[in-house]
């Protein structure tokens, strides 16, 4: 359950399974991206810098992302396929997308996913107005 650390062959501390999880855990306000099944780690730096480009440019509007996992895929054909999830408190939005690069996967990955948090933020804005009641133009 605990861990002591040695140094010189006395003990000079412990180290605790709360410890653990608080390095590997994001800190509050940073959103985690986890990349899965990339071995490459060229392609995986570059999908995750076009992820954190792209989680910078959302989060106006998705307030609440806390993670984004991510798989990435080489198959037999050469192609590659990747799946992320963008976990929010209030649900997961899915995407997936295959290209014969990763970085041709991810970017139509990011269209698709762009697509879908413009979408739910324009119902959000609609509902928002309907529940304030602003008369409609027209």
């Amino acid at each position: 359950e605990e861990l002591v650390v040695v140094g010189d062959g006395r003990p000079i501390g412990v180290v605790t399974p709360k410890d653990a999880l608080e390095l590997v855990l994001p800190k509050k306000g940073e959103i985690a991206i986890h990349i899965a099944h990339m071995g490459d780690e060229d392609d995986r730096r570059d999908i995750e810098d076009h992820l954190t480009k792209f989680v910078k440019k959302i989060q106006g509007q998705i307030r609440d992302l806390q993670n984004v996992v991510v798989y990435a895929d080489k198959h037999r054909t050469r192609k590659y396929s990747v799946r992320c999830r963008l976990i929010t408190g209030k649900g997961v939005i899915n995407a997936h997308a295959v290209g014969f690069d990763p970085i041709s996967a991810v970017k139509e990955l990011i269209r698709k996913l762009d697509r879908q948090v413009k979408a739910e933020h324009t119902q959000k804005v609609k509902q928002r107005k309907k529940q304030r009641g602003t008369p409609r133009r027209g």
